[in-house]
């Protein structure tokens, strides 16, 4: 099977961009004699994104959790430096506490509080043995990681910027051609197989993948951030489609086990599918097929069988259907089809409520407890065994476990991650080992002092 090549020229373009932002973050950090100029240049791959929107949208919320986490280093360190156990169970809790927040918060606001977490123990763990230098890390890691925020919006924003908005508009049109595809294999009787079950699940995920990016879209530079509250309408009546078309199908199957139906009524759900693909590959609109006379009769509680019955329910749940896929296709022609959309949309009589996702409490618990409980193995192992680098396992303990903690199954991911660890170690230790070497053999091109 063959693979996409990850490969392209905007991949290219987003590393360069990536990189040049990085060297100028460098560069200032040098010039302006900064203590680590390596915080300046990891943030900015830590922010980077193809998005401008995204970029920008990050790099808020880094600022903000970086600055809530240096007030708390500031505030444990000096406290409890003389107690390592309690300062580490201190470190531990408050990561703990700022995880459980952050997956309750299923937005990419949540990075506040993950990176408010693990702020402490990346500024906090080194400075044991120097607590009165505190202030001074904290107001630095501030300063370094604004600058590496600020390189990387200016240099997203300036050179070849991609928007959020066409991006958001062109995965709206995908989304919309699955479901009307879900939708004929639901009135024809075959969304029961594995392929539209996948399709089904896709379009679930992808609705909280649209969500996040709406958020992005309004840090974007695009006129698609005047209209965000609208691209929230749109996906919310995109969302209502999914158990519409669950209740589709299982009208569908009942209907069909309850015997063949009249050629009537196949020809009425034939209608249907046909006025879905018309009104999806169209711009204009088309009126749905009137449902056959057994069905409407049902309706009218005149019902001569079960499956007229049926038929009539089903008949319902489809003018139901209708409605929602109307104004969905209604909306997103509003948007227009360009990086600049209409300042509102032409139905301002669609209602917009709050929306909130699913929140697990229990996952939520168990994944602060698990940050909790290895954090304090390292650092217990950290403190027991005096070993000299060990706030870094500590460390790195604590991070891994709020990165991955979205994560269903984090053991392949970390297992990735530490073979691509070993391999940069190995890299490293190549290149340190040779420095003397080359050193030595250029040591004739160096210049000499001079006598006077």
């Amino acid at each position: 099977m063959k693979t996409k090549s990850v490969i392209t020229v905007p991949n290219v373009v987003f590393s360069l961009k990536t990189f040049g932002a990085a060297m100028l973050a460098y560069w200032i950090a040098l010039r302006f004699d900064l203590e680590r100029p390596y915080w300046a240049v990891g943030t900015v791959y830590l922010v980077a994104h193809p998005l401008t929107g995204a970029i920008t949208s990050k790099a808020v919320y880094r600022l903000a959790g970086t600055a809530i986490g240096a007030v708390m280093t500031v505030l444990l360190v000096p406290n409890l430096v003389n107690s390592p156990e309690l300062l580490t169970l201190a470190f531990a809790l408050w990561m703990g506490l700022c995880l459980y927040v952050s997956l309750l918060d299923r937005s990419p606001r949540s990075y506040v509080f993950m990176l408010a977490g693990y702020t402490v123990v990346l500024a906090g763990l080194p400075l044991v043995d120097t607590p009165a230098a505190s202030f001074d890390v904290a107001v630095a890691r501030v300063e370094e990681i604004a600058l590496g925020i600020t390189c990387s919006a200016l240099v997203s924003r300036i050179f070849l910027p991609s928007h959020a908005g066409p991006v958001l508009a062109v995965r709206v049109d995908a989304w919309l051609a699955n479901a009307a595809r879900l939708a004929d294999d639901a009135l024809a009787g075959q969304a029961a197989d594995d392929r539209s079950r996948r399709v089904r699940q896709s379009l679930a995920s992808d609705i909280v993948d649209l969500r996040n990016l709406t958020t992005h879209v309004a840090y974007d530079t695009s006129s698609y951030a005047e209209v965000t509250r609208d691209l929230r309408v749109l996906l919310q009546q995109m969302t209502r489609l999914l158990p519409l078309l669950s209740t589709i199908e299982d009208h569908v199957a009942a209907l069909s086990q309850a015997g063949p139906y009249p050629d009537r009524t196949g020809r009425w759900l034939t209608g249907w599918r046909s006025w879905i693909r018309q009104t999806s590959e169209a711009e204009g609109e088309a009126t749905p097929p009137p449902p056959p006379a057994a069905v409407a009769a049902a309706e009218k509680g005149t019902a001569s069988s079960w499956p007229d019955m049926l038929a009539a329910n089903l008949a319902l749940r489809l003018d139901d259907f209708a409605a929602v896929w109307e104004t969905c296709l209604a909306l997103r022609r509003d948007l227009g089809n360009d990086t600049k959309p209409t300042p509102a949309f032409k139905r301002p009589s669609v209602p917009h409520t709050a929306t909130s996702l699913h929140i697990d409490h229990g996952m939520a618990l168990l994944s602060a407890l698990a940050v909790v409980v290895a954090t304090l193995g390292a650092a217990m192992f950290w403190i027991a065994s005096a070993w000299p680098n060990g706030a870094t396992a500590a460390q790195l303990a604590g991070v891994f476990c709020c990165i991955m903690a979205t994560l269903d199954d984090p053991v392949p991911a970390l297992r990735t991650f530490l073979l691509a660890l070993l391999g940069a170690v190995a890299a490293a230790g190549s290149v340190a080992m040779r420095i003397p070497t080359i050193a030595r053999r250029h040591s004739n091109l160096m210049p000499r002092s001079v006598p006077i």
